[in-house]
């Protein structure tokens, strides 16, 4: 299954937290100041799966260079879930 499918299905159903829909928002605006390709788009539409704690430490990565997001995200879900992250 692709993996946009898996997280499709994973989240179906749930109801977004606050923190969940701040952060997607949040996501997406850096997604549009950044240069294209600077970061991949699928972590801000997988926020809804994701608990409130962990959402607020991916916001923290939307701090970081365009170029460096990517392996901010990457070393939060390392850090929650080692080996889950990619």
């Amino acid at each position: 299954m692709v993996d946009d499918n898996c997280y499709t299905a994973t989240g179906a159903g749930f109801m977004p937290t606050s923190a969940a829909t701040t952060f997607q928002a949040a996501c997406l605006a850096k997604l549009a100041a950044c240069p294209r390709d600077a970061f991949g788009d699928d972590a801000c539409f997988r926020s809804d799966i994701y608990t409130d704690a962990l959402n607020v430490e991916f916001t923290t990565c939307l701090d970081s260079a365009c170029g460096t997001v990517d392996a901010c995200f990457l070393g939060v879900l390392n850090a929650h879930a080692p080996g889950c992250g990619g």
